[in-house]
């Protein structure tokens, strides 16, 4: 067992009275990074900043209900249903990343509208990136957690995570770090996506950049999905796992929107 990383991580950080997780740490690195590419891809474009902190705040909203909508819905209904208190205590955590991405959707849809008042694949163009880089750190987050766990593997990179219980047990496995899998491929994807925009400005075509991120991101997550453990048991009796099923109809709508983008007109600022 000693060839294998040994994770015991804690996930909560000791200052003093204050008691902060690395999860809330990884999630607000992610954001601020998202802020950052897509603010320079905003000031490519010759949008005014004030339209990036109005976005700033909608996506996040957008996300947080949308994620957590999903958890309810998707995942643990019965529960919910029981104790609809318990929705609003997003601290305990539960948090569904394709209902986020349903939440930043309809967040977008709003925002370009009756906002900013541009095309909503125009916004979408340059929104996914920074989409990618913050869904990145939130599964380095659901690591420091020891959660959303691979299956057993024997690979030199498995890792034991000492603070996941099972049954109240510690767990012994080597698994998958799919967590870790998962953060490197949207790492990669968001960085595809800027550097995309910036040697193409003016030449790719509006939902191009949009279609991209769908395809790629949910793609990867498809198949990732056959690493991991099933997170709920009444997923054992589902012909492919939740995260699967929430990913297709994802999926065939990046082949739509790539579709559309090959009719549609030039980007431009």
């Amino acid at each position: 067992m000693l060839q294998f990383i040994q994770w015991d991580f804690d996930p909560t950080i000791h200052i003093g009275m204050l008691h902060p997780r690395w999860y809330g740490v990884m999630m607000a690195t992610g954001i601020a990074l998202a802020f950052f590419i897509v603010g320079d891809i905003y000031r490519r474009s010759k949008i005014d900043v004030k339209y990036m902190i109005s976005l700033l705040y909608m996506v996040v909203i957008g996300a947080l209900i949308g994620a957590r909508l999903g958890e309810v819905f998707f995942y643990n209904f019965n529960d919910y249903k029981d104790n609809p208190l318990n929705i609003i205590k997003i601290w305990n955590g539960g948090l569904s990343s394709h209902g986020a991405t349903i939440g930043i959707i309809i967040m977008t849809f709003i925002y370009a509208k009756w906002l900013i008042k541009k095309p909503f694949f125009w916004v979408g163009d340059r929104i996914v990136a920074g989409i990618a880089m913050s869904s990145a750190f939130v599964r380095l987050g659901n690591f420091c957690n020891s959660e959303i766990i691979g299956k057993y593997s024997n690979l030199p990179w498995a890792v034991v995570f000492k603070r996941n219980y099972t049954n109240g047990f510690a767990d012994v496995l080597p698994r998958h770090p799919t967590q870790i899998y998962e953060a490197l491929a949207y790492i990669l994807l968001s960085l595809f996506l800027y550097f995309f925009f910036r040697q193409n400005q003016n030449k790719f075509k509006t939902g191009a950049m949009a279609a991209y991120f769908l395809i790629g991101m949910f793609t990867f997550r498809f198949f990732i999905e056959f690493l991991k453990e099933i997170q709920e048991s009444f997923e054992a009796q589902l012909p492919l796992d939740m995260g699967q099923l929430l990913s297709i109809p994802l999926i065939l709508f990046g082949f739509c929107v790539l579709m559309y983008s090959k009719k549609s007109s030039i980007d431009s600022v």
